[in-house]
């Protein structure tokens, strides 16, 4: 398989959200803002491609049977670095984020099992893709949430309600239910998921 197609399955066939059910604390958890969703995928993007990459080169130093630990390791320490990082530059965004920046390591290790292919230049291909998809899908999430629960889209007023549309996006539950109908259209659209094995 190619490079390109390694990228593309990354966004759309194997999408981390919606066909493998990776990082749905996250796509539940953050998504009550738009901007939370963006910030999670492109800080989880970043981390999962410099782990990936620095595993990739680690590895043909480290047994096989360690491999998963290197990565673990190298997630956890990237995701350290992010969060020194970010939390000088985007202070009030890492704060809003709470438990779910640390939990960066889990659903970046999913993300990171899943971006892992034979050939290391299509695993760092699939690696972007992956993350882009989880990036999009996040950020999606959080503008239906923040667009139905206080009409706005990325803290712009797009309508001006003396109430808001449906309250309940903003929960985690009604999280679940826009995720839900989401993953419920992509299936309809794609023609997956709802298979019964006979």
């Amino acid at each position: 398989m190619g490079v390109v197609k390694r990228f593309l399955q990354g966004i759309f066939s194997e999408n981390p959200v919606l066909f493998l059910m990776i990082g749905l604390v996250p796509a539940i958890g953050v998504t009550h803002l738009a901007v939370n969703g963006l910030f999670v995928g492109i800080t989880t993007t970043a981390v999962v491609l410099a782990a990936l990459i620095v595993g990739l080169i680690l590895t043909k130093v480290v047994p096989n049977e360690a491999q998963s630990f290197l990565y673990l390791a190298l997630l956890a320490i990237f995701t350290t670095l992010a969060h020194r990082i970010l939390v000088v530059a985007y202070p009030e965004i890492v704060v809003g984020l709470g438990m779910y920046f640390p939990l960066m390591v889990v659903y970046g290790f999913g993300l990171l099992k899943a971006s892992l292919v034979n050939n290391p230049i299509e695993s760092v291909a699939k690696g972007l893709g992956t993350g882009i998809g989880f990036t999009i899908i996040l950020t999606l999430v959080g503008v239906i949430r923040e667009f139905l629960g206080a009409g706005e889209i990325f803290g712009k007023t797009i309508l001006e309600l003396d109430m808001q549309i449906f309250s309940l996006a903003s929960t985690v539950p009604g999280g679940f239910v826009i995720l839900g109908l989401l993953m419920a259209l992509i299936n309809a659209i794609t023609k997956k998921g709802g298979e019964i094995n006979g």
